[in-house]
């Protein structure tokens, strides 16, 4: 089904898409469309990542043993002026 383009901006932009890549017009187009689309899924595949990792670093907290969670890094790794043992 043909694409009528009626906005003389949207057109030039296509226009000059098209002169700058090689290709024609329709596939100047394509591939743009193509690629914003692309974009736009990668961006939705990666919602909810921070909120998934933040629950596998609880449920990994939770299976840690205790002696981890308090023991004292700082003391064991750097001396009284901040520097490694």
């Amino acid at each position: 089904m043909p694409i009528n383009i009626k906005n003389e901006e949207v057109s030039r932009l296509a226009n000059e898409l098209a002169k700058e890549t090689g290709d024609s017009i329709t596939d100047a187009v394509g591939k743009a469309v193509s690629e914003k689309l692309a974009l736009l899924h990668r961006k939705k595949s990666r919602e909810g990542i921070a909120e998934k990792l933040e629950q596998i670093g609880r449920e990994c907290a939770s299976l840690a043993p205790k002696e981890w969670l308090t023991w004292d890094y700082d003391a064991d790794l750097y001396d009284e002026k901040g520097l490694p043992k």
